[in-house]
């Protein structure tokens, strides 16, 4: 009788304490899920603004070719 109650107890206690693991596990991997998410879509916000940036400079460079040349 006393080993019976001593498992039943055993058992809630572990299945407990991996409902809260479980728990703790989940929360934590959606947070970091969301947070890498975040600094995924800065770093290609970052990337494609340096390639506008630098398309912007060769148009300018072009354009400045091309003014040169009509005015020769």
């Amino acid at each position: 009788m006393k080993q019976t109650i001593r498992l039943k107890m055993i058992f809630s206690f572990g299945l407990l304490a991996i409902l809260i693991l479980s728990t703790i596990t989940f929360v934590i991997s959606l947070r970091i899920g969301s947070d890498v998410q975040r600094i995924s879509q800065d770093d290609i916000l970052q990337l494609s603004q340096a390639k506008a940036e630098v398309l912007n400079r060769q148009i300018e460079q072009l354009r400045w070719e091309l003014s040169i040349l009509a005015s020769a």
